[in-house]
């Protein structure tokens, strides 16, 4: 999306694009003349817990549904900092990857997704300040360089739940830094009187370093 607005928003207008199979709503509004404001919204408010999906309960394996279902694993399991995850590079190594598996499985299992299909999908993601998480995934047997943004939604989603391996209590206030190699970002949330998420924000202002069209 933020690939495309400069060719499809001239002159700068605000752009809204909506998943017809979820209802999520993604908006993009200029900022500048070369970045853009992303507001994403769901169909409906995203209570935390409610997101979670069971899995076989391997350690530091956390599945959600917020827009696209993710199984979430915590480098640390991997032994990788959040350096060194940031680092990957190319095909991702099978045997790392291994922890997914059943969880995999027992998603696909109760969401009835096709078993050879490309959901849940992967991230692997690393703590790196109370704030601040690493976060790869996984696209096609390779490291992603950059991050969608509906992952982000998912990401700081993960870090409100308890039993998370990345909680962040001041996330909703503050918002969350997500590191990429594309770039470094920081999701904003709406929260309702009941403690549910019902927007994300992602200011231009907030991304520290250019995202490479090829990246998103």
């Amino acid at each position: 999306m933020i690939a495309a607005y400069p060719a499809v928003a001239r002159p700068a207008t605000t752009m809204t694009l909506e998943n017809v199979d979820t209802g999520l709503t993604l908006t993009a509004t200029p900022a500048d003349e070369r970045t853009v404001d992303v507001a994403v919204q769901p169909a409906r408010p995203v209570q935390p817990a409610a997101a979670q999906l069971p899995t076989p309960g391997g350690r530091g394996i956390l599945a959600l549904h917020v827009n696209n279902p993710y199984v979430l694993l915590d480098a640390g399991e991997a032994g990788l900092t959040a350096g060194e995850l940031l680092r990957l590079d190319g095909p991702a190594d099978p045997g790392l990857l291994r922890p997914f598996a059943d969880a995999v499985a027992q998603v696909q299992q109760h969401l009835e997704l096709p078993l050879a299909g490309d959901l849940p999908k992967l991230a692997v993601v690393a703590a790196d300040g109370p704030d601040v998480l690493a976060a790869r995934t996984v696209y096609l047997g390779r490291w992603h360089p950059g991050l969608p943004l509906t992952a982000a939604t998912t990401f700081l989603t993960a870090t409100q739940i308890p039993q998370s391996p990345w909680p962040g209590p001041a996330v909703p206030q503050h918002g969350l830094r997500l590191r990429s190699p594309a770039a470094d970002i920081r999701v904003t949330t709406r929260v309702n009187h009941d403690g549910a998420l019902v927007s994300f924000g992602i200011p231009a202002r907030e991304v520290t370093r250019d995202i490479p069209a090829r990246s998103i």
